[in-house]
């Protein structure tokens, strides 16, 4: 994965979240993970052949000849999007992880009845 693509995936999962919760898009993280990634670009010893070798990556490499199946190049098929059924198996690991986890997450919260919100050690263990 390219330098700047997990602050940026990380940044469109919290604001998805947060505009689903009902609050709004809040432009300072956007503006932070931008400044961050510009910043660490500016400084890095070798940045023009950093943008260079995420150009090649990104757009030569798997657009132009992996998603796009040129003539004569074979890449292997770990380039290939995800099947159907591949998505259905790593859906499924994904969704029994968090099934499992809210069941053990409810459980635990009606243990202990208005606990479950409780941050600190100690408040927690007085329950």
């Amino acid at each position: 994965m390219a330098f700047w693509q997990v602050p940026v995936i990380l940044l469109a999962i919290v604001e998805s979240a947060r505009l689903l919760s009902g609050e709004r898009i809040e432009w300072r993280p956007a503006a932070t993970a931008g400044a961050g990634i510009v910043i660490g670009w500016a400084v890095h010893p070798n940045s023009i052949n950093l943008l260079k070798f995420n150009w090649i990556q990104m757009v030569d490499v798997l657009f132009k000849n992996a998603w796009q199946t040129a003539q004569g190049i074979e890449l292997g098929k770990e380039f290939l999007p995800f099947t159907i059924q591949q998505w259905g198996q790593y859906l499924l690991a994904g969704v029994a992880m968090v099934i499992a986890g809210l069941v053990v997450g409810w459980r635990s919260a009606s243990a202990t009845p208005g606990c479950w919100h409780s941050r600190s050690r100690r408040s927690h263990s007085a329950c």
